[in-house]
């Protein structure tokens, strides 16, 4: 409380002395009143008071209208004690001859303050606030407001391939503004703030929250606070070793000069400027061609303040003596003023569009000593990016571009090893499939072949032959998000397409057999090939269509991207950046976990239908047209394999090459099993029996079913009866069975009382 009381004496006492004018003899003096910090960290009011002795004199003796003079007096402010501020404005109008502006002031805060509760105009030579803009009528700043910093951010870090920082906002106005400004060009820019913390103004050296800021992913820091908050960040960042080449440091640039020197820390000059060499400073200046000092900008507010006066007085030259009336005019005046300053063109009308941000580099020489050279600028009228004095990226970074630590990703495709047995898998497996398309093509008019539907062995050639391509997008390269979703897509709908077509054909040819012997009567026709071809199709095209609408919408929703490989542990390289090991991951949705659900439940159904018939059918001993035995063995394989890849899918996702191994294996197997059990016994039965004669020669039993051959004669259907009489002409009819109806020729009926030697008699077995 005693020290602020003396401190407040000594405003007044300093006020009082330097409201002594320059020009005592002058019959027409104009005051105005000089604000300046007292503030340690921004203790740069001798540089202040200097310029502006500077500037009254040059202006007093070379731009004034003869009889007039400026003179000034002195209030020295403390950003964070405004009450004081506004206590030494408000006494002003009473000074002789009255102050008609105010000359500041370098901290915003109190600028904006004062400027809310003044009635005179206020000239800012040093405050650059985001919210002092167009917010107070009777303000003018000459330095160009910090709003144009965050476009100029973002086109830095496009320049060097940042794509994130961590950002320190202290919890005033003037760094709030800032932040939401940059919150919104980041956003737009697709720059991500990874961390975000607010410093209040320390009392001392304690900064609660610095230990989490600085463990940010990110190595591109942003100080939007004091420098007394910058220093103390710092002092830490340099006990962490967070500096170039591997951490990258920017503030802002209107710092006094030498402000690492100020305020006292816990660490050195020397380690201060450890951390801040190559680190950045970047601020709004008028033009890069002229002087940008606070020096420059305290004159061309003098300067500014001298011609208004001028043009006034010009205008009515008694209003120099009448006070109020002289503030009155001046804000319209200065708001019209135009001239070329120290600073470069002096405009308050359009100061932010013929601006510049300058990005100066701290460097440290060879003694040590910190110096700051211009190394770019962002012209923001033309929005280019340019490069001073004949500077490269390489001169700014001579050891390399400092990472912004977003992770390393490194994508792990499928291990070689994998490959090559993926590979192998497929050679096999199109290797059977060529056996087996030659051998149904070949020897599709044997007996044997005939009456297995050669027809619709195609269709299940071509269900294996998706399989086993669809194998192919299980190791292929993944390099954007496009291909990724195609490939997804792909790998769903050649593995689930392929069983579909395969096992459709194993079911309706399970029927067509339990069609003909589970309901016989002389007048039923069995459905021919080119029938349950059709029926084939429809069966197929319909769960086509069903993964069509739900994978389709997939595609586009569907949160493709990487996920962490758990077969490999993330590291840290050399620069402190992690290094994590993703895989490519096809996401899920909604509209694919319907998809599996339905998929899985079609597959149960059908797989359920197949075993019934079959086991209805079991009975008939017919082994070229009954594949009861190989139909029961493909449900019960496959069921099993889809349960091992339904919770592959799901529960292996996130390993790679145990993921993609385990797939393609069932898949692989899936389509062996429907090559190995379709086509092998037949391939057996034809060796054993070339010619078909022995097709029903050893179905004989007691209480059997006779039949009757029906074959196509001239497009007619003929019937032949047999007989236990007639057995050679039942071996001669069932061995001249030649088209593809020869399955549709055998109709069963019951007989009771017939020899049991009767031969080409298919029976049920004894129950």
């Amino acid at each position: 409380m005693r020290s602020s009381s003396l401190q407040t004496l000594h405003l007044l006492l300093l006020l009082s002395f330097l409201c002594i004018p320059y020009n005592v003899n002058s019959a027409n003096l104009v005051r105005f009143a000089v604000m300046a910090s007292n503030r340690p960290d921004l203790n740069n009011t001798r540089t202040v008071l200097s310029a502006v002795d500077d500037a009254v004199g040059f202006v007093n003796d070379n731009l004034l209208s003869d009889g007039v003079s400026l003179m000034h007096s002195t209030i020295l402010t403390d950003c964070y004690n405004l009450s004081e501020a506004e206590q030494v404005v408000a006494s002003l109008p009473q000074t002789s001859p009255p102050t008609v502006a105010l000359l500041g002031g370098g901290c915003s805060l109190v600028t904006g303050h004062i400027a809310n509760v003044t009635k005179i105009p206020i000239i800012s030579y040093y405050s650059t606030s985001p919210s002092l803009n167009d917010s107070f009528p009777l303000l003018f700043t000459l330095r160009p407001s910090d709003s144009l910093i965050p476009p100029a951010l973002a086109r830095i870090f496009k320049e060097f391939g940042w794509s994130q920082v961590a950002l320190a906002t202290q919890t005033v106005s003037q760094y709030n503004k800032l932040h939401q400004i940059l919150d919104e060009v980041f956003q737009s820019s697709d720059i991500d703030i990874s961390q975000h913390s607010i410093f209040s103004y320390p009392l001392g050296s304690d900064l609660p929250g610095i230990d989490k800021f600085l463990e940010s992913q990110s190595h591109i820091f942003f100080l939007n606070c004091d420098p007394k908050i910058s220093l103390l960040i710092l002092c830490q960042a340099y006990k962490k070793g967070l500096y170039y080449p591997n951490y990258m440091w920017i503030t802002l640039g209107w710092y006094p000069p030498s402000w690492w020197d100020i305020t006292p820390t816990d660490c050195s000059t020397s380690q201060l400027k450890r951390v801040l060499h190559r680190s950045f400073s970047i601020s709004s200046i008028r033009s890069v061609s002229d002087d940008h000092s606070i020096e420059s900008y305290v004159f061309d507010g003098v300067h500014a303040l001298a011609l208004a006066v001028n043009r006034t007085i010009e205008a009515n030259k008694s209003i120099i003596d009448e006070g109020s009336a002289l503030i009155q005019e001046l804000p319209q005046v200065l708001k019209d003023l135009e001239f070329n300053g120290l600073t470069g063109k002096v405009d308050f009308k359009s100061k932010e569009d013929n601006s510049t941000v300058l990005i100066v580099q701290y460097r440290r020489d060879s003694s040590n000593d910190l110096m700051q050279t211009n190394v770019a600028y962002y012209d923001i009228r033309q929005s280019i990016f340019k490069y001073m004095n004949n500077t490269t990226a390489t001169d700014v970074f001579p050891d390399g571009i400092p990472p912004d630590g977003t992770p390393i990703k490194i994508v792990n495709t499928v291990h070689i090893g994998i490959t090559v047995i993926i590979i192998t898998m497929q050679v096999i497996g199109f290797s059977m499939l060529i056996i087996c398309l030659l051998f149904n093509i070949l020897f599709r008019n044997r007996k044997i072949v005939k009456l297995n539907s050669p027809n619709l062995n195609y269709i299940i050639i071509t269900g294996v032959t998706v399989m086993m391509v669809g194998l192919t997008f299980y190791y292929l390269p993944l390099q954007s998000k496009p291909a990724l979703r195609v490939i997804c897509t792909i790998r769903r709908i050649c593995s689930t397409l392929g069983h579909f077509v395969a096992f459709t054909v194993a079911l309706v040819k399970t029927w067509r057999v339990h069609y003909i012997f589970r309901s016989p009567s002389m007048k039923k026709k069995a459905p021919s090939d080119s029938k349950l071809f059709l029926v084939a199709l429809v069966i197929v095209a319909l769960e086509s269509l069903l993964s069509i609408a739900l994978l389709v919408p997939d595609v586009v929703y569907s949160p493709v991207g990487t996920t962490i490989d758990r077969e490999r542990t993330s590291t840290v390289n050399e620069q402190g950046v992690s290094v994590m090991y993703c895989i490519a991951d096809c996401g899920t949705t909604n509209f694919y976990l319907t998809w599996v659900v339905l998929t899985v439940i079609v597959s149960f159904i059908s797989h359920a239908v197949a075993v019934t018939l079959a086991f209805r059918i079991r009975s008939i001993e017919v082994d070229a047209i009954n594949d009861y035995k190989y139909t029961s063995a493909i449900v019960y394989t496959s069921t099993v394999l889809l349960i091992l890849l339904v919770a592959v899918i799901f529960a292996l996702n996130d390993y790679v090459n145990v993921f993609v191994f385990c797939v393609t294996l069932l898949v692989f197997g899936e389509g062996l099993v429907f090559l190995s059990l379709t086509f092998i016994p037949k391939m057996i039965a034809l060796y054993k029996d070339p010619k078909g004669d022995k097709i029903f020669s050893h179905q004989t039993g007691i209480g059997a079913a006779s039949c009757h051959v029906q074959s196509v004669d001239n497009g007619k259907d003929k019937i032949t009866p047999l007989s236990p009489s007639t057995p050679a002409a039942s071996h001669n009819a069932a061995s001249d069975l030649s088209s593809e109806n020869e399955l549709n020729s055998i109709q069963p009926q019951t007989l009771t009382g017939q020899s049991s030697e009767m031969t080409a008699v298919p029976t049920r077995k004894r129950e």
